[in-house]
């Protein structure tokens, strides 16, 4: 399986990546890309500095959570920070390097900024084609039991879609 994982080193993401590292142990093969993305600014040239600074700080965190949640025999865990829109680029991304599942925390952003700019996990889910996986704060991985399935009111035209939910729903023989 090979997956996304956004970060903005709040909390909720941490957990986000807790959550999705523990799952992956229980696969085969895996790989899982931790992606921070640093929004650009638009009078990027007074502040290049500040772009500088928020992106050696941003690979130094990902560093320190690569120690903690690094490869293992079976899970290839790699990094990127990158200045871009954390919206559109994770979207690009999981697009064009062709990823089974993106996942995300459901809140990192101040309420006041998703006011104005609106949430990145709520883009994902209405703008990616690939599954995603929105886990809340507090959230800890156990084995699925049950899951549920929300499919809107467009018609299925590639079932094929839905082998990765058949594939992790199988390995705990949860109930759909």
């Amino acid at each position: 399986m090979k997956v996304i994982c956004t970060t903005d080193f709040s909390n909720t993401s941490i957990n986000a990546l807790k959550w999705i590292h523990k799952m992956l142990k229980d696969f085969g093969k895996s790989e899982l890309l931790i992606i921070h993305c640093v929004p650009p600014q638009r009078r990027a040239d007074m502040l290049v500095s500040v772009l500088e600074i928020l992106m050696e700080r941003a690979e130094n965190d990902l560093e320190a959570i690569v120690e903690k949640y690094g490869s293992t025999e079976q899970l290839t865990v790699s990094t990127k920070a990158i200045v871009a829109n954390p919206k559109t680029y994770i979207t690009d991304i999981a697009t064009k390097d062709h990823y089974d599942l993106i996942v995300t925390g459901s809140t990192g952003l101040t309420s006041l900024k998703e006011l104005t700019v609106g949430s990145v996990s709520q883009y994902l889910m209405a703008n990616c084609a690939i599954p995603i996986v929105v886990i809340p704060p507090g959230s800890t991985f156990q084995h699925i039991s049950t899951a549920v399935l929300s499919i809107g009111k467009t018609e299925i035209k590639n079932i094929n879609r839905l082998d990765l939910v058949y594939q992790v729903l199988s390995k705990y023989n949860s109930k759909l």
